[in-house]
């Protein structure tokens, strides 16, 4: 999405739905059953040294499923595609049907657009354990990220990651809107989301629990095994949580924002909260065809009193520029 630090992390593959396009050669005729490194499956709040690795939802044993072997694409013309299963089941995976956005927006500074055109490649985050391109549905963004839930409060995330997108440009307010056809992105990788109300709402308590803490954790931080048991000790020496309150709090934060959701979780989500999508792969234009981009002035949807951003003037932006 934006070029900010709210990410997620890379993970095993599970039995989910953005799972089945990807290749499964190394998982044929069963799967690895071997103890790894919490560093090699990626679950940085894992306390377990080892864990048991799981095989991923390879549909079939025999043959490399991919997207189009599973899925009917239908455009309903509305800005929305709908995926129909062209089987039920496959090899015991039930396989649902999934409606989403026709297009993924990723929003970046003129600099960084410069960057991408020369390499021909929007690249994942790799500088941090969190990994993927981080992408918005535009009506989402605009009907949901003004006005962001967290524990107390209510955050404009619309107006914070404009700026913030904009911060790495040189002498110029000019931001770059590129729009990614889903259906080609889903072909060439998998695709998640998470919600913005949870990063918020995780965010908060982590600081409300460590309010008379001098150096607080944030939840980027907690990630490193050193301060996530500094963070547990320090709560369970004062009390502020039982060692099962704890346990429990720390496992729903990891797979609320480190896990994310499956698309098929898509429609329980979309009208209530600010999504996030992550796509686990740089995004290389030959391998997507159909990627579009378009600049922006973000001083003309600014609001002239507040210096926010006018909801409504970006609106009428972003539906404009991609007619």
């Amino acid at each position: 999405m934006f070029k900010v630090g709210f990410k997620d992390f890379s993970r095993i593959a599970m039995q989910h739905i953005d799972d089945i396009a990807t290749p499964c050669n190394k998982y044929i005729n069963g799967a690895v059953s071997k103890p790894i490194s919490t560093q090699q499956i990626g679950d940085t709040f894992q306390k377990s040294a080892t864990a048991q690795a799981i095989k991923p939802s390879c549909i079939g044993t025999k043959q490399n499923y991919k997207f189009d072997d599973i899925y009917n694409v239908i455009n309903l013309n509305n800005g929305r595609i709908r995926l129909l299963p062209k089987a039920a089941e496959i090899n015991g995976h039930k396989i649902s049907t999934i409606e989403m956005p026709e297009y993924m927006y990723h929003v970046t500074s003129k600099t960084n657009w410069d960057k991408i055109s020369s390499s021909k490649t929007i690249q994942r985050t790799t500088d941090e354990q969190l990994q993927g391109v981080y992408l918005i549905d535009k009506e989402n963004f605009l009907s949901r990220y003004q006005r962001v839930k967290g524990l107390n409060r209510n955050i404009d995330l619309m107006s914070s990651l404009i700026r913030h997108a904009s911060k790495s440009n040189n002498g110029t307010t000019d931001l770059v809107l590129i729009r990614i056809p889903t259906e080609n992105l889903l072909k060439t990788g998998k695709l998640r989301f998470r919600t913005q109300e949870d990063f918020f709402y995780y965010q908060d308590m982590l600081f409300n629990l460590q309010k008379d803490l001098k150096q607080k954790f944030s939840i980027r931080m907690l990630s490193n095994d050193k301060n996530r048991a500094q963070f547990e000790k320090y709560v369970l020496d004062n009390n502020l949580m039982t060692k099962a309150e704890l346990d429990k709090f720390m496992l729903d934060m990891k797979n609320s924002l480190h896990q994310g959701h499956k698309l098929n979780e898509l429609s329980n989500f979309e009208t209530n909260s600010a999504i996030e999508y992550i796509f686990n792969k740089d995004i290389v234009s030959s391998q997507v065809p159909g990627i579009k981009r378009k600049v922006f002035n973000i001083e003309d949807v600014k609001d002239s009193k507040t210096g926010n951003f006018d909801t409504e003037k970006l609106q009428k932006k972003l539906e404009s520029i991609f007619r």
